[in-house]
């Protein structure tokens, strides 16, 4: 058997009560008064906004390809992935265009990956780090243009 406390049980009585009149004391707040105000009126026509043409992106369709970096050893299928030519394995810049997948070192060196697809590079490439008229031209930003042969940064 529980045994109740007096004390408690008036304790909770005189929370229920003042509960009630806390309540029973709120008051609405009140409400805006509605003036005789006009309608705002639409805008007119031709007044969108119109954003500058130095910042319009193009589509993902209407660029030939992407490049990230990446700079960790890159494994496929178990295998680690190098350069033919100097034998470098991390460092690289992730090329991807018509749906095929390629690394190139800082010599300069393309290396094709047959075990990576447009969809894995999807899925790896963060945001875009910028817009190149040609892939020379991203390839030199990103330092892959055959400048820093031998270098790994």
């Amino acid at each position: 058997m529980v045994r109740r406390n007096k004390r408690h049980d008036e304790q909770a009585n005189e929370f229920r009560e003042a509960a009630a009149q806390l309540i029973g004391s709120a008051v609405e707040p009140a409400r805006p008064a509605f003036t005789d105000a006009e309608p705002l009126a639409p805008e007119p026509a031709g007044a969108e906004l119109e954003i500058p043409a130095e910042l319009h992106v193009p589509a993902a369709w209407e660029l030939a390809g992407s490049m990230m970096r990446y700079w960790a050893p890159l494994t496929v299928d178990g295998v680690v992935v190098s350069c033919s030519q100097c034998g470098v394995y991390r460092d690289w810049l992730v090329l991807n265009s018509g749906g095929k997948v390629w690394v190139r070192c800082r010599s300069g060196h393309d290396t094709p990956v047959p075990g990576l697809d447009a969809a894995w590079y999807e899925r790896t490439a963060g945001p875009v780090e910028g817009l190149y008229t040609s892939r020379e031209e991203g390839e030199a930003s990103f330092g892959y243009d055959g400048t820093f042969a031998g270098v790994i940064l």
